[in-house]
């Protein structure tokens, strides 16, 4: 009986929640420490959402409490709206915000009415407010802030299961148009209209119209509007997907959700802001590919690749302290893992993943004149695109095919002479590396048609030269090319190799020896 009540005068959530309202209504400037409130609110939520069992001597469980979650959070949200009112200053409300950010994290779930509503109070702080006694620019930024960061919770959380009549498109639908009006509103400024906001105070602005408002906060706010965008991902990873979507309503608004996140990307220069981004984008792809198996056709693939192409490669050298630890390794391996990513990439697409992003790597490995790469750029191109390549060289066009095999054919020549001319290290690695792909490819093509293309057409156009003139530079980068071929693996490259080189030998050394 003193475990029970105990258990329930923890569940007593009327003093704190009291004590709480006292604490905001009684800030009148920001020297305090809201996010300590917001820490003492998301511990207070855990324990009360935490279930409590008595047992019997022997490991029975005899009684068993858990205090409903929805319940105290309408609660809190009562106690709290003088907080809101025209009264209070936006210093109260900034500690209400954190108050409410921190019980919402402490929520295991949340009925979808509550998630709802909330929400939608959230996002009318998102937006530019009134001004107020204690009206200041900063104080204003710092609302909005913390509106963000409590719908960023809010979105992180989980709905009820029991909702029966709930369906998992009703869900997805409710948090990705919090997120986006939630980034738009904060993306909004004072010098917009009125008639920029419906009578609710969301904005109206399509989301091609947020990325002015975007570029023009700092990185911290951008990087919380970026954060706001994961937390809708993440949250629609949570559910389960018990087969196909047959859902076309549904796959629009996770494609349309997809181009508003891409379009974040346009610009962003920052190397953490970068990093937060491509990071979003690689669990996008996860997390949404699936909900587009039948629907393959929908998915905004080139408005993905649009939006990362400009940073291949990436161009960043880390600051001395590099205190965050954001590296060019990092970032290029997570660009790469979007441009690897199969997005429903068919054979013979010329706009898939796949052939865009093969493109954009070649034009790095054999570029206009006046850019000519360096060989430690060489590599590394190489070095992409066996990562890109791997696996999944079949779905190549015959264009980009025969791009790459007329690039691999350069860069491997070229490696091939500068280590003939005593140019070790950096020329030796590369066609090294040549070699490898070549091989690769060459093993992968073998029951392809694109074979002809990588294998059959440079053998049957340079073989010539075997018997013409063998000692020459041409003629031993084209011996070792060929080589490359034939040790792949596969009977079909070998035997058409032998067929098409050993009489061309032949002749040479019949040529020589007369």
């Amino acid at each position: 009986i003193r475990q029970h009540q105990q258990a329930m005068s923890k569940a007593s959530p009327t003093i704190p929640f009291e004590q709480w309202r006292e604490s905001c209504m009684q800030q009148n400037d920001l020297s305090g420490e809201a996010k300590a409130l917001r820490e003492d609110a998301k511990s207070v939520f855990g324990m009360l959402f935490s279930a409590t069992k008595i047992m019997d001597r022997n490991g029975n469980t005899v009684m068993e409490t858990k205090s409903s979650h929805n319940e105290l959070l309408a609660q809190l949200i009562k106690e709290l709206d003088p907080c809101f009112s025209k009264e209070c200053i936006h210093v109260n409300r900034v500690w209400a915000l954190n108050c409410l950010d921190g019980a919402v994290e402490g929520c295991e779930t949340l009925s979808f009415p509550i998630f709802k509503l909330l929400g939608t109070f959230l996002l009318s702080y998102c937006s530019p407010l009134e001004e107020e006694a204690d009206f200041s620019e900063d104080t204003e930024e710092i609302v909005r802030d913390a509106a963000v960061s409590c719908l960023k919770s809010l979105i992180e959380t989980p709905v009820e299961e029991n909702d029966t009549v709930l369906t998992n498109a009703e869900v997805i639908q409710q948090r990705v148009t919090f997120a986006q009006k939630g980034v738009t509103n904060r993306c909004a400024s004072d010098d917009d209209s009125p008639e920029d906001f419906d009578d609710q105070g969301y904005s109206l602005k399509s989301s091609a119209d947020f990325r002015g408002g975007l570029s023009l906060l700092p990185r911290s706010r951008r990087s919380l509007c970026f954060s706001l965008i994961r937390a809708t991902v993440d949250g629609i990873g949570t559910i389960q997907l018990d087969g196909p979507v047959e859902d076309d309503d549904l796959c629009a608004l996770l494609s349309d959700f997809t181009k508003f996140a891409t379009n974040c990307l346009h610009g962003e220069s920052d190397p953490r802001c970068l990093m937060q981004l491509l990071a979003m984008l690689n669990a996008l792809l996860s997390i949404f590919l699936p909900f587009f198996n039948s629907r393959k056709d929908t998915f905004p693939t080139i408005a993905i690749f649009d939006a990362v192409a400009p940073y291949y490669p990436i161009q960043f050298t880390p600051p001395p302290n590099n205190k965050y630890g954001i590296t060019r390794s990092g970032l290029q391996q997570a660009l790469m893992g979007i441009l690897t990513t199969n997005s429903f990439d068919s054979k013979g697409d010329r706009e898939s993943m796949l052939n865009l992003a093969c493109g954009v790597v070649l034009e790095r490995l054999i570029p206009s004149s006046d850019n000519a790469p360096t060989d430690e750029e060489k590599l590394e191109t190489i070095e992409d695109l066996i990562l890109l390549l791997r696996d999944q060289c079949y779905l190549l066009s015959p264009e980009s095919m025969r791009e790459l095999s007329n690039a691999l054919m350069a860069a491997h020549s070229e490696g091939s002479s500068g280590v003939a001319f005593g140019k070790s290290g950096p020329q030796k690695s590369i066609a090294d590396a040549c070699r490898t792909l070549v091989s690769m490819v060459a093993a992968e093509l073998e029951v392809s048609d694109l074979w002809e293309i990588f294998v059959q057409e440079p053998i049957q156009n340079d073989a010539p030269i075997l018997a013409t003139s063998p000692q020459s530079t041409k003629g031993r980068n084209t011996i070792a090319y060929f080589a490359c071929l034939a040790a792949s693996g596969g009977h079909r490259s070998l035997k058409f190799t032998f067929e098409q080189c050993m009489p061309q030998l032949i002749i040479a050394l019949k040529e020589d020896g007369d």
